[in-house]
């Protein structure tokens, strides 16, 4: 698992330190569900709120991970599975969020619809939630 957090940081054209090493590692053992920053903080020591939010945005910002914006009043993060670069995300998938257990899921394997707007509209980014019971809660 190390030397996928090094390789990933790396990639990302990251310094390796190891507050960000840690939480990568939270992140890979998430899978496919994101979490929140609270989320993260409850599961490592010794890194302030401060540092963690900054963490947060320069993942976000170097393409390692995207926010989601699920309806339950935090913004969740997950470890983008496509490449995404320098805030150009092509993490354009389906998000699950359970009503019942808080969870949030990423689900690549969902086709979207195509969404065609009038021809004086461009398309910057799409957020796609759909909010129910998952399968371990139904």
């Amino acid at each position: 698992m190390e030397d996928k957090i090094l390789e990933m940081l790396q990639k990302a054209d990251l310094r390796v330190t190891r507050s960000r090493k840690e939480v990568l590692d939270i992140f890979c053992q998430s899978g496919d569900q994101a979490i929140s920053s609270s989320d993260i903080e409850h599961n490592i020591t010794g890194i302030d709120r401060i540092t963690l939010y900054r963490i947060l945005k320069t993942f976000e910002e170097s393409g390692l991970v995207h926010s989601v914006a699920d309806g339950s009043g935090k913004t969740k993060y997950a470890l983008c599975s496509h490449e995404c670069s320098g805030g150009n995300h092509h993490d354009n998938h389906l998000h699950f969020y359970c009503r019942v257990c808080d969870t949030t899921t990423c689900m690549d394997h969902v086709k979207l619809p195509a969404v065609r707007l009038p021809q004086d509209y461009q398309v910057e980014e799409m957020r796609f939630v759909v909010a129910g019971v998952c399968k371990d809660c139904h």
